[in-house]
């Protein structure tokens, strides 16, 4: 092998399926990377990667490049963990929106004083923990990317509510928006009033706002609702039940700072 930097494209091309889509995972540009995948093919002078309708997939000899670029990967992400020193410096993770506000928010403080010197770096914006853009992701639903590891940590109880000032008088429900997958069934609502919803919005806090001022019910997590008093649970409230999940890469399974998030986990379960 003549330059492993052609095997992390190679890699990142198999996984990602897309020019742009490895691109974008390696934050640089589809150009660059059908370079490098095109230097492969010229030193084995074979085609590694052939294109099948909108995707690329490896040929026979491009995947034992892949799954060499896979465990020379993890033998370096291992020896680089190894040799780390105690928990310290940021820990960057990729946090759901639903997540963020239904869990991670409730136990800021504690994951703060867990470990004084980690720094916590928050982001909703769908990164890799194969190539490394985050440490941990917390999401709702177990992830299938690459080679993860993954922990169901915690479930949320949703359930409907109201403000106690418009319960008597309500005129119409709020519908929550999420990203494609992660919809959980609001039927309940349209069925109480036969019709569409009069707002549809992403993000629990606002939902929560909008229904202390306004006369609308809403699906909200039990604990977040429960401490605003002017709040109410109706009577029969179908009740949904939400997950969390932590992922993390098998490579990052001896890094300290990956540790320390499941000592700080095993301390509020």
């Amino acid at each position: 092998m003549h330059n492993w930097n052609d095997l992390i494209y190679c890699l990142a091309l198999a996984e990602y399926k897309t020019m742009n889509a490895a691109a974008k995972a390696l934050r640089t540009n589809a150009t660059t990377v059908s370079r490098h995948v095109n230097n492969l093919s010229e030193i084995y002078q074979n085609p590694i990667f052939i294109k099948d309708g909108q995707e690329w997939r490896p040929t026979e000899l491009g995947q034992q490049l892949v799954e060499i670029a896979k465990k020379t990967k993890i033998n370096i992400d291992e020896i680089e963990a190894d040799t780390s020193p105690l928990p310290t410096g940021a820990l960057r993770i990729y946090c759901e929106l639903r997540v963020m506000q239904a869990f991670f928010s409730r136990h800021w403080r504690s994951a703060l004083r867990a470990d004084p010197k980690i720094n916590i770096h928050l982001s909703m914006n769908p990164s890799s923990l194969a190539f490394g853009e985050v440490d941990l992701s917390f999401t709702c639903k177990a992830p299938t990317e690459g080679r993860l590891i993954r922990k169901k940590i915690a479930t949320t109880e949703y359930a409907v509510f109201a403000s106690k000032a418009h319960v008597s008088n309500l005129e119409g429900w709020i519908e929550l928006i999420d990203v494609p997958g992660q919809i959980f069934d609001q039927s309940f609502l349209r069925d109480q009033f036969d019709a569409a919803p009069r707002i549809s919005l992403q993000g629990l806090n606002m939902a929560l706002r909008a229904i202390q001022e306004l006369p609308y019910i809403a699906m909200l997590p039990r604990p977040l609702a429960n401490q605003s008093d002017d709040l109410c649970e109706l009577p029969n409230s179908p009740v949904f039940i939400d997950s969390v999940w932590v992922s993390f890469h098998e490579s990052r399974k001896n890094d300290p700072l990956i540790k320390s998030v499941f000592k700080w986990l095993d301390t509020i379960n």
